[in-house]
């Protein structure tokens, strides 16, 4: 019985985790990021573990994904149910996008941890 939740359980988070990329598949395969920055959250599995993540996305590119550092644990939120915090300060590492993405965008990878961007124009 406990081998067939945890199958249950496994393929749905595998199904889910396919439909999160599908949909920044298409996002980033039509015109809604061209010349402006998008900040998406969706949940992103890296080595075996979730984070709640930022993806930065401009001109159909992702541009950089950026996980939480901290989890919301009080009141109606418990994030810590389903997302680990990044615990790596100041590390940047190559995350490789699923196939299907980056066929659709040609981009291999993008970096993954905890980083910041700036702008000229700010």
């Amino acid at each position: 019985m406990f081998h067939l939740m945890l199958h249950a359980m496994f393929s749905v988070n595998y199904h889910v985790s396919i439909c999160r990329w599908e949909c920044l598949k298409d996002i980033l395969t039509g015109d809604y990021t061209d010349n402006i920055l998008c900040s998406i959250g969706m949940p992103v599995i890296f080595n075996s573990v979730r984070y709640n993540c930022q993806v930065f996305c401009l001109n159909r590119k992702i541009i950089m994904i950026r996980p939480k550092m901290s989890l919301a644990n009080d009141g109606n939120y418990r994030e810590f149910r389903w997302f680990s915090a990044w615990t790596f300060k100041d590390e940047i590492v190559e995350f490789q996008l699923p196939i299907e993405v980056s066929e659709a965008i040609s981009q291999d990878t993008v970096p993954f941890g905890y980083g910041y961007m700036r702008f000229l124009d700010v």
